[in-house]
């Protein structure tokens, strides 16, 4: 089985006050896009990358890939509007060659093999695998955003990450029966599957696969990065 990777990489960094995108932010002395790109090149199991990258920043992305000597086989391409429309240009970029992909965060560093491993092995068994965690806080539901009357039961509440790994031709045909009519408004390749009837299937995730999405994320991020290196 051929496996290719879409890192999606096309945020602008807007809830983290930052100057560049969040992806491109130094993280202890290494660039956070670096530090999860490396991370999908030393993988085994994929062949090749596919960057769905900010336009303005392509030119930077090629320049750090050099620097940092990644030599898997990779193209990078401009994303899109969402992060949904720039996954979907990440799909469309991957060669007929490969039967499976792989989805994930640029924005997500500390992705390991266990984890990677496991989606795989999700895959094989159910034809895809979305990375996840359950819930272990009192989750509730609210309409205005201020207050709830209503909590949702725990155990059976999962968050779902990124990697996520789908067969590509039938991601294809997914994204391009969702995009008929435009962008469809989804946050992620999960909520289009469930919304077109398909049943997505859990792998193992870490409760450190975290996203980096706010400045305090960074300050985690640090901590668990000195950690894991000592």
């Amino acid at each position: 089985m051929k496996v290719a990777a879409v890192l999606l990489a096309g945020g602008t960094g807007s809830r983290i006050d930052s100057r560049v995108p969040k992806q491109f932010i130094d993280v202890l002395g290494k660039p956070l896009m670096i530090r999860t790109l490396e991370k999908l090149a030393a993988s085994p199991m994929i062949e090749h990358i596919c960057i769905s990258c900010n336009h303005e920043y392509m030119s930077l992305m090629r320049d750090l890939i050099e620097k940092y000597g990644i030599t898997k086989s990779i193209d990078i391409v401009p994303g899109g509007n969402t992060g949904l429309e720039s996954t979907f240009i990440g799909i469309k970029n991957i060669p007929d060659e490969f039967e499976a992909i792989i989805i994930h965060d640029a924005n997500r560093p500390l992705i390991d093999d266990d984890i990677l491993n496991d989606c795989r092995r999700v895959y094989k068994k159910h034809g895809n695998a979305v990375s996840a965690i359950k819930a272990v806080e009192l989750t509730y539901q609210s309409t205005d955003g201020a207050s709830s009357n209503t909590y949702l039961d725990r155990d059976s509440v999962w968050k779902t990450h990124t990697p996520q790994m789908y067969n590509r031709a039938e991601a294809l045909e997914a994204y391009e029966e969702a995009f008929k009519n435009g962008d469809p408004g989804y946050a992620s390749t999960t909520e289009l599957y469930v919304a077109q009837g398909k049943t997505i299937f859990f792998s193992k995730s870490k409760s450190d696969n975290i996203k980096i999405t706010y400045p305090e994320d960074l300050k985690l991020l640090e901590a668990l990065l000195i950690c894991k290196e000592r």
